[in-house]
Formats: C-alpha cells, sequence, structure tokens
C-alpha cells in the first residue's frame, strides 16, 4: 500500500511506527481491506494503538507482535480481566522456546486445523496474507552477506546490502520482462561491480612499474617478482609486458630471428 499513488507519509506531527501505518492505509477507508503488520523490536502496546485504530476506521487488523508480552498480560488465571471484544490474541509455539503472537481484530473464534501441527486459523490467515518484511527476510536470508560480527553498524550495513540485491533483482526482471535465477544474478551483479575496481587497481599497479627504472640501480639487484616456484631469487631485468622482475629461473627465451624478420 506504501507504493499507491494515494498513500502519503505524515510530513509532520506522529512519525512513529503506528502513525505511519495508520497513514499509509488512511486513503483505503470503507474499503474491504486486510491490513497485515509485523512490528520487529516494539512493544505490545504499539500493536494494539494499531488494532484500535483500524477498528475506529471500520478496516480489519491482523498483525504479529514479535515482543514479548507484559508480565501482567501472561497470567493464567486472569484472563476476564484481560478480555476484549474488540480484538483476539493468539499465542502460538510452532517450536520449542519459540512463541508466535498474532493480534487480529476480525477473528472472534479461535480454531485449529486438524493437522499434527494444530494450527489457529489466525495463523493460518496471516501466513496466506503476510508480505513485504517476511517474505524479503525470507529471501535475503536464502542468499546472503552477512558473517558474524559483533558491530551493530557492520550488520546492519550488511543488511542494506543484501535488501538492495534483492530490489535489484526485482527492477531487473521487471525491466527485461523475463524471469532470471537470483543465483545467477547475484553471482553476475558482484562480477561488473567488482570489475572496475579490479581493473583499476592493475591499472594502478602497472603505472607503478612503469615508472620504475627497467633495471635497478648499479651494484643492486631485486628481488624476483613472479614468485611460483622460485625461493626469493634476485633478478635485473623486467618483463616487457608486465614490466616485473623476472629472475632467470622463469625467464622465457626469444627464438633466434634474423635482421629481416625483426
Amino acid at each position: 500500500m506504501g507504493s499507491h499513488p494515494r498513500a502519503q507519509l505524515p510530513l509532520s506531527g506522529n512519525k512513529t511506527v503506528c502513525g505511519i501505518c495508520i497513514a499509509i492505509s488512511a486513503p483505503f477507508c470503507g474499503y474491504i481491506r486486510i491490513s497485515t503488520s509485523i512490528l520487529a523490536f516494539q512493544v505490545f502496546t504499539e500493536e494494539t494503538e494499531l488494532c484500535d485504530q483500524a477498528i475506529a476506521l471500520q478496516r480489519l487488523w491482523q498483525g504479529d507482535v514479535t515482543s514479548p508480552l507484559p508480565p501482567s498480560g501472561v497470567l493464567p488465571r486472569c484472563k476476564q480481566v484481560f478480555s476484549t471484544t474488540a480484538a483476539t490474541l493468539t499465542a502460538y509455539a510452532p517450536k520449542w522456546k519459540k512463541t508466535v503472537y498474532i493480534l487480529s481484530s476480525m477473528h472472534s473464534v479461535i480454531q485449529t486445523d486438524s493437522t499434527t501441527k494444530r494450527k489457529p486459523n489466525t495463523v493460518t490467515l496471516y501466513n496466506t496474507t503476510k508480505c513485504g518484511v517476511d517474505v524479503m527476510d525470507q529471501m535475503v536470508r536464502e542468499y546472503t552477506v552477512r558473517t558474524g560480527t559483533r558491530r551493530w553498524p557492520v550488520a546492519v550495513f550488511y543488511n542494506m546490502i543484501d535488501m538492495a540485491a534483492l530490489n535489484a533483482h526485482v527492477l531487473y526482471q521487471a525491466c527485461i520482462g523475463r524471469q532470471e535465477r537470483r543465483v545467477d544474478f547475484l553471482v553476475e551483479l558482484a562480477r561488473e561491480l567488482a570489475n572496475s575496481h579490479m581493473c583499476a587497481k592493475k591499472a594502478r599497479k602497472e603505472q607503478l612499474l612503469r615508472t620504475q627504472p627497467s633495471t635497478p640501480s648499479p651494484g643492486k639487484r631485486a628481488m624476483c617478482q613472479v614468485k611460483h616456484q622460485c625461493k626469493n631469487n634476485h633478478a635485473t631485468v623486467r618483463c616487457v609486458h608486465c614490466y616485473r622482475y623476472t629472475c632467470g629461473k622463469y625467464r622465457r627465451e626469444i627464438p633466434w630471428q634474423c635482421q629481416d624478420c625483426e
């Protein structure tokens, strides 16, 4: 909805997560739309405020609360005190030590499916309507440049690189009008981005070698710069093509030629 021409972000006033979400979805008031959100690293009151705003505007809201519930909301014997008729909160534990909280304003009764996972209908609907952050995170984790680090600026930089590569792949497919494997696109993108830097580095190195004299100073010898198998041999002559000092072990002999063939 944020790309819709009628959706306008607030330039002033409430610039919180709740304010931005309400401003983006404001042009769709009166339409049958389901708003799905995920609030990462936010307090529980942010999601409840979004749900209250959606109910006031007669819209359906469903959100994923990633932060833990307040201590007062997890008391098992006080359900009547903390119950409400505006929205329904579902706590679902798909794995050990992992709990998902779904706050929905369109479900008054929670039903579970007949599979072994016993998944509630709120979670099933959220999985079918989720997009944006959740789908992007799944795609980014598949091919990522992220490595282990303890510095949060570096972690943010890795995340920016991953998101930029994903956006570039989406735009590239939209421009060419056909599908292409993302792994092939990322490999080609990395090669093209690094090619200019590698060529510039090679040109600077060749320029530095050209500025040096073709032979060392009288009475001095240089180390062989073609170190494939030689053991730090000394050299006095440069290669005519790459301008590197080459010892006699790696010197390529020029065939004998007459003056007419030169």
